[in-house]
């Protein structure tokens, strides 16, 4: 479930850079498998174009963690790199 700032052009933009983003995971080795930890990627994509002129900080992270469906805890990490990772 996407929160509701998101935008289609995001799900437009993830599709593009997607790739990009499996490849550099498949480097890095983390625990989590690419399908466990796409939705974390993606939202932390999202959230990036949406704040485009923020960095990020506990407010920011805070935000964040208001508006994310899923387990916060296992997923910020993910979300974190995605957010200080833009690929376009």
């Amino acid at each position: 479930m996407n929160p509701s700032w998101w935008k289609s052009e995001f799900d437009e933009g993830w599709e593009r850079v997607k790739e990009a983003v499996r490849a550099d995971w498949e480097k890095t080795k983390h625990d989590l498998g690419w399908e466990e930890a796409e939705p974390a990627l993606r939202y932390g994509y999202g959230a990036r174009r949406h704040r485009r002129h923020r960095e990020w900080d506990d407010t920011v992270a805070g935000e964040l963690r208001g508006d994310y469906s899923g387990l916060w805890e296992k997923n910020e990490q993910n979300i974190r790199f995605s957010f200080e990772h833009p690929l376009d």
